[in-house]
């Protein structure tokens, strides 16, 4: 009956949250915060271009410009990432080439272009950091 409830975005990021939780041993907030992160993300990176940052395996973070308009193209499929998949495939319009990133180390999500001039703050603009960090 619950599952009749929820809606199929909700379901990918409760399987991702549980993917997360079992892979990293996450707290359950964390791990449904870095979940509804992706898959904002990934709405974002079908819809056109979209800045995000992550933390990449060295330890520096990683401001990223990318989108997924080009991968049917390239790879002559739709891009149908599993729900428990925990990377994001990308392509990086800074370096011209396709990505990964791992969910559990993404920061923020923005739409692009960043936000306007006329002073909306951080949440207006869907800037989402994670708790205790700043974009």
């Amino acid at each position: 009956m619950l599952e009749s409830i929820l809606s199929t975005t909700e379901k990918h990021v409760i399987y991702r949250a549980l993917s997360l939780r079992r892979e990293y041993a996450l707290p359950l907030q964390l791990a449904l915060r870095q979940a509804h992160l992706a898959e904002q993300l990934l709405t974002a990176l079908r819809g056109g271009e979209v800045c995000f940052g992550y933390v990449k395996q060295d330890g520096t973070t990683r401001h990223a410009r990318g989108t997924l308009t080009g991968y049917r193209y390239s790879f002559r499929k739709p891009y149908q990432p599993r729900p428990d998949n925990l990377f994001i495939v990308y392509y990086d319009l800074d370096c011209r080439g396709w990505r990964t990133c791992r969910v559990v180390s993404l920061h923020y999500v923005r739409p692009f272009p960043g936000p306007d001039a006329s002073g909306s703050s951080e949440k207006a603009a869907g800037v989402f950091p994670l708790p205790g960090q700043q974009p």
